[in-house]
């Protein structure tokens, strides 16, 4: 095997892999705190480790972040003893809440409009039986339109929340494969779809799903 730094054309990623003049993508060969050699390792094309992966983040998140690290800070400036504690500890279950929130609003103000009019028709004078029908089918409507909007939104926190686990295990699966483990072609396949599950994540907290 040839010296791995005369062959190397590129600067280490942060995973350690080099790119050298042939196009290969390997880890050059290290030494243990032991004293032992670690061998120099060849990556597979396509696999790129956990230190190499561009992480993205919620920006609408961040942005509440950002918020409440200005408020926190003014706070102290000022010697104020009154904390606003709404937005700390923003997770993904208050984000889909607050989703919920604003998806039910509407549906909602529909139905109590609806019954404030029949009570003043019913004021002004009796209503005909096909107009009373008439509001209760558009109110049983509008109900079934919000009932379904919860459980699309609890449907989208289970799912979120089974994609965290996911993403979790590949990523100690990536852990234990750079340590040198062997993987079956189960774990190899999770592997490959990590960026995946991360993009489908990301998609639902940005509101797209």
């Amino acid at each position: 095997m040839s010296d791995s730094s005369s062959r190397s054309s590129s600067a280490p990623s942060l995973a350690g892999i080099i790119t050298t003049s042939n196009n290969e993508r390997i880890i050059p060969a290290t030494r243990r705190a032991d004293g032992s050699l670690r061998p120099e390792r060849r990556v597979r094309e396509g696999f790129v480790p956990l230190e190499d992966v561009q992480r993205y983040k919620n920006v609408r998140v961040a942005a509440i972040e950002q918020t409440t690290l200005n408020k926190k800070r003014s706070e102290e400036e000022s010697g104020s003893s009154f904390a606003d504690n709404e937005e700390k500890n923003i997770d993904m279950d208050d984000l889909l809440s607050q989703k919920l929130e604003n998806l039910s609003i509407e549906p909602m103000t529909s139905v109590k409009a609806s019954a404030t009019s029949s009570i003043v028709n019913t004021q002004k004078g009796s209503p005909s039986s096909n107009s009373i029908e008439t509001e209760n089918q558009s109110t049983k409507q509008t109900s079934s339109e919000v009932v379904i909007t919860i459980s699309q939104m609890e449907a989208l926190k289970k799912r979120t929340k089974a994609l965290e686990k996911k993403i979790r295990q590949i990523e100690q699966l990536v852990q234990r494969q750079e340590t040198g483990e062997s993987l079956n072609s189960d774990q190899l396949e999770k592997i490959e779809r990590l960026a995946e599950f991360r993009d489908e994540l990301q998609r639902i907290k940005d509101g797209e799903e």
